[in-house]
């Protein structure tokens, strides 16, 4: 590839004048055109807003406008952040001008899709945070939201615009406190983003604007754009422009990003080519092309006779250059987060030497295969065989301009350095009859990619991309607890089935039946059982369910249970036995003589009642014998069982008895 930093520097006038942007910018396009020269590809400093910055809900009085491009995920600045009446109210400023298409709402890592009003709902098993979320935009025009201008009338008015940007309005509704933490676990700190495709770019083959991530299509939008270098669209060659955009399709080249309008042209520029292995040029007429994607086959052919001078070296330090080369894109398929592509690691120098790493990091780029693509050409680029610096005679300047069908190349014959090389530099003295040139070695690095299984992508937006059960196996109790000295009280106790899972917290709540008000029961840290506290006797209903969002109301096991004051606790079942049935196993015992209410069973599959999961309650007579049959899965378990008094107050367990399931 070459952009030549002697032609680029003498237009530095012209473009700023004739061009009608100022020299800064002109100095902007050729010192692109320079740093990529010097190494395709290489480190560009990035833009300086980075993708975590990006897709974050940031409050800043004065903060810079954004523009994207392509399919990304948007956060983006608090206009407005103010509650009322229990209800949160957020004015999010996404992005400036319209974008494509909004295509999906995001709260807190979790997609959700939203009804007619904006209510989120649970269509298609997105997560509705229990309808308390309503949600409206603006898509470049006036931010006009009637409920915001009503609930904030002298902070809020119709002056208040935000016109030609695209604006989220959120309503957070508060559920009950009981209830905050599972909906709204990052409270006033929610997240609200969406996924867009974002601006609408011109494309001079079919002469039509339209959404479109081809890196051509989006640099050659950012090169003419206000809000990018503002070159007026006549200096463009969209000739040569539309080659690169076919080189792109064919390679599979995309870029999506967004740029704050505080960043320096320059490295939003690099950030785009990064993308593509590409750069802009000035043609011979003058004007501005994009070239690179792919080997070019040369056209011109530099002969010994023609060059008077020649400085050369290995492009290769064996003991010092890296061995295994790091990948780093913005994965759409991984919550648009920053995703590692498999490394390419030489295992021949790492049989010899330490391990030394370089790291890729092209934050624009999208897709992992685009990255391991664009991984194999930097490595072909650090890496060449040789570097060399020729002086020739005139026969040289057929080596200036580029063909612009992929990356400008020369052959050079030479019985020492022979072979094809990429034109990094040129410039010429037509006093002295001699032209200076800059080389490379180079290959089709292209077309042949050793490309390898990427991680898998998650097919949903979801932080939790299981779905969280409800409790099952709700058992309820009451026991008795020391109060001072004699003195005792009753505690109602719940229980669940065990998960299975170990990211689940339960929540159990209980309250007087007839009374509006859930009180919170104490539960340690990932157990399955949680206690109330001492209570008067009456009717409680008890309510349980797991933390984190998605859980509803309806989805609670409900329980009802009478305190009443029985104190005594009642004697262990005696004779516990049990034997196996082919896929059943059964269980025998006689019940307590005395203080008898039901029997309660319990199942481990190890030898130890702490952390028994409950099993079912069986009833039956006082001092007669009983017994309990169940299929489990194939496997060892063991069994307690324990007798309940008429006030849920159970005696002690019973040793255990194993079984196993064939």
């Amino acid at each position: 590839m070459a952009i030549f930093s002697g032609a680029f520097t003498a237009v530095v006038g012209f473009v700023s004048t004739t061009l009608g942007i100022s020299v800064a910018a002109a100095t902007t396009l050729t010192q692109v055109g320079i740093s990529l020269a010097i190494s395709a590809l290489t480190k560009p400093k990035q833009p300086t807003i980075p993708p975590q910055e990006v897709q974050a809900n940031i409050s800043q009085a004065a903060a810079a406008r954004r523009r994207s491009y392509g399919k990304v995920l948007l956060g983006g600045v608090r206009a407005f952040f103010e509650a009322k009446d229990g209800v949160l109210h957020i004015i999010i400023v996404h992005n400036e001008g319209v974008v494509s298409e909004i295509l999906d709402f995001v709260i807190d890592g979790e997609k959700v899709v939203l009804d007619g009003s904006g209510v989120t709902t649970d269509t298609d098993g997105a997560f509705s945070f229990d309808g308390l979320v309503r949600i409206q935009t603006r898509n470049g025009t006036q931010s006009g939201y009637a409920d915001l201008l009503a609930a904030f009338p002298a902070m809020w008015t119709a002056a208040h615009r935000i016109e030609g940007s695209v604006t989220t309005y959120a309503r957070l509704t508060g559920p009950s406190p009981s209830r905050i933490s599972a909906i709204f676990p990052k409270g006033a700190n929610t997240v609200i983003q969406m996924i867009v495709n974002g601006a609408e770019v011109f494309d001079p083959r079919t002469d039509t604007t339209g959404f479109d991530d081809n890196p051509a299509l989006v640099a050659r939008d950012f090169m003419s754009h206000p809000d990018g270098m503002r070159i007026p669209e006549i200096h463009f060659d969209d000739d040569a422009i539309s080659t690169f955009a076919d080189i792109c399709d064919a390679q599979g080249y995309k870029a999506a990003g967004t740029y704050s309008l505080n960043d320096e042209p320059r490295n939003v520029l690099e950030a785009i080519m990064k993308t593509c292995d590409g750069q802009p040029y000035l043609t011979p007429e003058g004007k501005i092309g994009l070239m690179g994607g792919q080997y070019s086959e040369p056209d011109v052919t530099i002969g010994q006779d023609d060059i008077l001078e020649v400085n050369w070296e290995t492009g290769v330090d064996a003991m010092t250059d890296f061995n295994v080369l790091k990948g780093i894109y913005t994965s759409a398929d991984h919550n648009f987060k920053q995703e590692e592509a498999p490394e390419r690691r030489n295992e021949a120098l790492l049989d010899i030497q330490a391990e030394r790493t370089e790291t890729l990091d092209v934050p624009w780029c999208p897709d992992g295969n685009q990255m391991q693509k664009l991984m194999q050409t930097f490595e072909m680029r650090e890496r060449p065989r040789y570097r060399v610096n020729i002086v020739t005679n005139l026969v040289g300047i057929k080596a200036r301009f580029p063909k612009g069908d992929g990356i400008h190349t020369i052959r050079i014959d030479h019985p020492r350095i022979g072979g094809v090389y990429e034109v990094l530099s040129h410039g010429y003295s037509a006093e002295s009859g001699k032209c200076k040139i800059g080389l490379r070695s180079t290959f089709d690095a292209w077309s042949d990619v050793d490309l390898k299984p990427l991680s898998p992508g998650l097919a949903v937006l979801t932080q939790n991309v299981q779905v969280k059960p409800v409790p099952a196996g709700l058992a309820l109790s009451q026991e008795i607890v020391a109060i001072s000295g004699q003195t005792s009280g009753v505690q109602i106790v719940a229980q669940v089935s065990d998960p299975d899972r170990n990211d689940l917290q339960l929540i159990v709540e209980f309250k007087q039946t007839g009374a509006s008000q859930w009180t919170r029961m104490n539960v340690g840290e990932g157990a399955l059982r949680a206690v109330s506290g001492v209570v008067a006797e009456g009717e409680y209903d008890v309510r349980a369910y797991w933390f984190g969002q998605g859980a509803l109301e309806a989805d609670y096991p409900e329980g009802t249970i009478t305190v009443i004051s029985n104190p005594t606790v009642p004697a262990t079942p005696t004779e516990f036995d049990g034997s196996v049935s082919g896929s059943s196993a059964s269980l025998f015992w006689v019940n307590a003589s005395a203080n008898y209410s039901a029997t309660r069973i319990f199942r481990n599959t190890v030898d130890s009642y702490a952390g028994a999961s409950f099993v079912d309650d069986v009833a039956g007579l006082a001092g007669q014998p009983s017994s309990f049959t169940e299929s489990p899965a194939a496997g060892t378990y063991f069994y307690w069982a324990v007798t309940l008094n008429p006030s849920f107050v159970p005696s002690p367990e019973t040793a255990s008895v194993e079984i196993t399931i064939a």
